[in-house]
């Protein structure tokens, strides 16, 4: 099949596009064929690295915010990412990448992708909500 592979005269194979294709080689005089099976398959783009939308951040305590990871190249195969946080006692992280302050303290939320294990990194300072006085 032509729009898999190509064949040039020396019988050098290239791969055209995904899929399989079935090559058969006969000799000048016609007495002897072999055939091989080539599939070819889409290129692996590997993750070069993960970079984060913040390095610092600040919460009070019971509060939110969103990390968002941008992997690099942008065609990667594989973009997924794992966060973890250092300290799951002053600072959450989900799947998503939502961050939520536990108690007060300083936490690294870090994302690290499936492909290559590349990490980026947020320090994330929660702090004790104030309390508004309504009279002394």
């Amino acid at each position: 099949d032509a729009g898999v592979v190509s064949v040039d005269v020396s019988g050098k194979i290239t791969g055209v596009s995904a899929g399989t294709a079935v090559i058969k080689a006969t000799t000048a005089d016609g007495s002897k064929t072999a055939v091989c099976v080539v599939t070819v398959t889409d290129a692996v783009v590997n993750v070069r690295s993960v970079n984060l939308n913040k390095t610092i951040d600040e919460l009070t305590v019971g509060g939110t915010d969103k990390l968002e990871a941008t992997v690099n190249p942008s065609d990667a195969t594989n973009k997924a990412v794992t966060w973890s946080s250092d300290n799951t006692s002053v600072a959450t992280v989900d799947v998503s990448g939502k961050i939520t302050g536990v108690s007060a303290g300083t936490a690294v939320i870090k994302a690290t992708t499936v492909d290559g294990g590349k990490v980026s990194t947020c320090t994330v300072t929660v702090s004790n909500a104030l309390i508004k006085v309504e009279s002394i």
